[in-house]
């Protein structure tokens, strides 16, 4: 018998997602692996399907104003399926454009939405996006390369979910600034492109989990005081990762940046405003109404602990402190699918194979592997053996064996060994 453990099924299964990241360091040590693990979205995640503005919230008077925020395997309008046409065309204008094999319709959507539905702009901005990616993609990382360095730093790092699955970005300028001079500016945008990457391609699931939730600590620096290359850094990232903002909680403002930040907003776009929440001590409950406690470090007001910052591996992979994403008033049967409900939209092809929860994958093929191994059993036993069939199963507990989670390939050698053995001690018997 050749067994497949479990754990290596996921592993191979969770292979297939990774297209910007060669060979992922973490992948090779058994407890960074079990982090990365805990970090993927987990099984209950896959049963959630937004619904209504938790896919869009529309303008009906101004369309290109809309605030889209699910993309993929979601219905678009007429005029959003014009404007994909319109952008289309106008790509296919330029031979020399190579899109991604993994490219469809809903990135094209995203470039037309960052430009307020401005077909040129949008053009303007994948050819600039293209030549970025091409740049920075794909990466290859080693333990002790800078990045990963960076990535422990703590100046961005994902630190739990909230209670729709979406990843919780924390953004903390004032670490950057502390150590600004040990790197170089480039190393920091590939290192937070790298982890910005890390989370579209495995914390996401596109179609139903597509956005972040940032908090964003301004304790020990301000706004108005950024250095150019966070700015820079910002901007880098904000144009190459678009429509991935769900909600922004800004932390560590003073009384006058607030006043300032007041008088900003009245001439910000709404759909900017609604994404930008100021809190405090006396407003930090916000933050939970739509977040466990337990996902949110004490610092901001959570009960999770807080992460150490700065030391090999303390923060990336990323860290789940608990396991627990749903609020405790909410009712898990009202708000996901169950899993024979999951499993008829894979027949049906409602789900992109990409997209498939890869925990249903191993449990389908096991199952497939379970059908293939009685449909050989069936084979194996003429008209004589049937009658044996019952008592050859229970004496060898083959069938318990392949309900079990591994996943064993069939030898149908030993399984042949094994019959004509019980048939011999038959036909002693019967002498």
């Amino acid at each position: 018998m050749i067994a497949i453990n479990q754990n290596d099924k996921l592993k191979n299964e969770l292979k297939k997602r990774i297209k910007e990241i060669i060979n992922p360091y973490y992948f090779l040590d058994p407890e960074l692996y079990e982090r990365f693990k805990k970090s993927i979205p987990p099984p209950e995640a896959f049963y959630y399907f937004p619904k209504g503005e938790e896919i869009i919230i529309k303008n009906d008077k101004k369309p290109e104003k809309a605030l889209r925020r699910i993309f993929l395997n979601v219905p678009y309008s007429d005029i959003e399926k014009k404007w994909i046409m319109e952008f289309k065309a106008l790509i296919q204008t330029n031979p020399e454009i190579i899109l991604p094999e993994y490219w469809n319709d809903s990135f094209n959507l995203r470039f037309v939405y960052a430009t307020e539905c401005n077909i040129k702009k949008s053009y303007e901005r994948l050819v600039k996006y293209l030549k970025w990616h091409k740049n920075i993609f794909p990466m290859v990382i080693q333990p002790r390369d800078k990045i990963v360095e960076l990535l422990n730093l703590g100046y961005l790092y994902v630190y739990g979910r909230d209670h729709q699955f979406r990843p919780i970005l924390v953004c903390q300028p004032y670490v950057y600034q502390k150590n600004m001079k040990l790197y170089q500016e480039e190393e920091v945008i590939r290192a937070s492109a790298f982890l910005f990457q890390f989370i579209v391609n495995n914390m996401f699931i596109p179609g139903q989990i597509e956005n972040w939730i940032m908090i964003l600590n301004f304790a020990g620096t301000s706004p108005l005081t950024l250095p150019d290359a966070v700015k820079k850094i910002i901007n880098t990232l904000s144009e190459n990762f678009l429509s991935r903002l769900y909600k922004c909680y800004v932390f560590g403002m003073s009384i006058f940046i607030k006043f300032i930040y007041s008088i900003i907003c009245t001439f910000l776009e709404e759909i900017t405003v609604q994404k930008l929440t100021v809190l405090d001590s006396k407003n930090h409950n916000i933050l939970f109404r739509n977040i466990r406690s337990d996902n949110v470090e004490q610092k901001f007001g959570g009960t999770a602990p807080d992460v150490t910052l700065g030391m090999p591996n303390s923060i990336f992979p990323p860290l789940m402190p608990s396991s627990f994403f749903l609020k405790e008033d909410e009712d898990p049967k009202e708000i996901l699918i169950t899993e024979e409900e999951y499993i008829k939209l894979i027949e049906n092809k409602k789900i992109e194979d990409f997209c498939i929860s890869p925990y249903i994958k191993i449990k389908l093929e096991n199952r497939q592997n379970q059908m293939n191994y009685e449909l050989e059993l069936k084979k194996s036993f003429n008209k004589k053996d049937w009658k044996f069939q019952n008592e050859f199963e229970k004496k060898n507990k083959m069938r318990n064996m392949y309900k079990s989670n591994n996943n064993f390939i069939l030898d149908l050698n030993s399984f042949n060994i094994a019959k004509n053995s019980f048939h011999n001690s038959i036909n002693n018997i019967n002498k």
